[in-house]
Formats: structure tokens, sequence, C-alpha cells
């Protein structure tokens, strides 16, 4: 990732800097964030894998123009979450890069988690089947609403391949699969589900169904080779 130790001009600290659109920043995450007023401020980033080198494949959806704040510099970003494939749902994937890549495109993947200092204010909301249900409500850092907690994100960073860097002939690929299932009245007939099979160098996953059951779906994104595979297999029970 070209990461550089530099000195942040607003605390003076040292931190570890990342390049994005070719130039690396002058303040830490914190004080960036602090800066530009957000309403969350890092206090912590981790690198939890990679960078590696991959081959796109495929992704789970278009790309988006994406930017946080007016004085950003604009990037694109994909989101995908399991309420997509039904409204009892669990997981999400963030996906940011500098450009639309596109299948085919060689690029360094790096899964990134962040802690946020977020501010929000709770209150309950009554509902008809399932008693009272808590809703938080984001609100400023500097408002006086609310209580301050801390939020891990997990998110994926896919870069240029660093100019200089030894490409594989043979490189991994970045794959997204969907697997999904549907079975009849419960006790009658037969049911079947697909399901994912293999041991994927990096994988993360999303899962959504509808409220009876019957049917949904599992979305993976992972980072495949010959000897690392990501399958589809049908199940049928009788």
């Amino acid at each position: 990732m070209n990461e550089r130790k530099k000195i942040c001009r607003m605390c003076e600290t040292e931190f570890i800097a990342t390049p994005w659109r070719g130039t690396y920043p002058a303040f830490c995450p914190t004080c960036q964030d602090i800066r530009q007023k957000r309403p969350s401020i890092i206090v912590e980033r981790e690198l939890l894998f990679g960078p590696i080198i991959v081959k796109i494949e495929s992704l789970p959806s278009p790309w988006e123009e994406f930017q946080a704040r007016n004085r950003d510099l604009p990037c694109y970003k994909i989101t995908v979450k399991g309420k997509e494939f039904g409204a009892s749902w669990r997981g999400r994937i963030d996906i940011f890069a500098p450009e639309p890549w596109e299948p085919g495109d060689i690029v360094e993947f790096s899964e990134i988690e962040s802690v946020h200092l977020v501010r929000y204010e709770k209150s309950y909301r009554p509902t008809i089947y399932g008693g009272k249900v808590l809703v938080k409500s984001k609100r400023s850092l500097e408002s006086d609403e609310g209580e301050v907690e801390l939020e891990r994100r997990r998110y994926i960073r896919l870069d240029p391949v660093p100019e200089g860097a030894k490409v594989p002939d043979k490189l991994p690929k970045l794959v997204w699969s969907v697997a999904s299932y549907k079975s009849t009245l419960k006790g009658l007939g037969r049911q079947y589900r697909y399901k994912h099979v293999g041991c994927p160098i990096w994988s993360a996953s999303i899962h959504g169904a509808v409220r009876s059951g019957r049917k949904g779906a599992e979305g993976v994104l992972a980072i495949v080779d010959i000897e690392h595979p990501l399958k589809v297999e049908c199940v049928f029970d009788s």
C-alpha cells in the first residue's frame, strides 16, 4: 500500500499514512475528522488483511460516486447489505476505490477496520409483534444529546497496483457469489437449497431472508485460486 510515516501538522504525532489518489494526507485520521467536523472521529485504524494483488472477476453491484464531505476528494463505493435478500437480514460489505474498477482489472486489495468515536441518541419504538425495538439516531459529537460510544467498521479498499510491484503470472481472483434457497410449506413436499462450499483465501458474507424463512440467500465476496476455491452446491432434502 506504499505506507509512509508522517508527522501530523495538527497534533504533531507520528502516524502511518497511505496514499489516496496519489497524495499522502498531512493530518492523522483523528485530526482530519476533527478539522472537517465529521459526525464521527477515527481513533484507531488496523489493517486486517492484505495488501494482496488480485484480478477482479465479479463485483456485487455497480459503483456509485461517493463524497463524505464537500472538502473530501470524491471516490467510488459499493455497499451491499443482507436486506437485499429479505426483510430479516444481517451483514454489510463496503468497498471503496479511487476509480470504478471493472472485471478484468488488476488491483491491490486490503481489508481495514477502523474504530470511530460517535454519538447516538437512543429511543425505543413499539412494533406490532416484536415489542419495543431500539432506535439509534446519530448526533453531532459537539451536541449535548445522546451518548458517546466506540463503533467498529470494516471496509475494503481496491487501490491501483503500486508502481514497480511484482505482479505474479497467476493471480488470485476477487469474486462475488450468491447462493439462494427456497422451500415449500413447512413439512410438505421437497425442499432444496444452494450453499457455498470451499476454503477461499479471504471471504466476507451477508445473509437475508423473508420473515417466514421460506426463501433467502447468502452473498459472499471472496478471494480464490485453484487451491482455495469457492463453489455453490445444490442440496436436496426430502
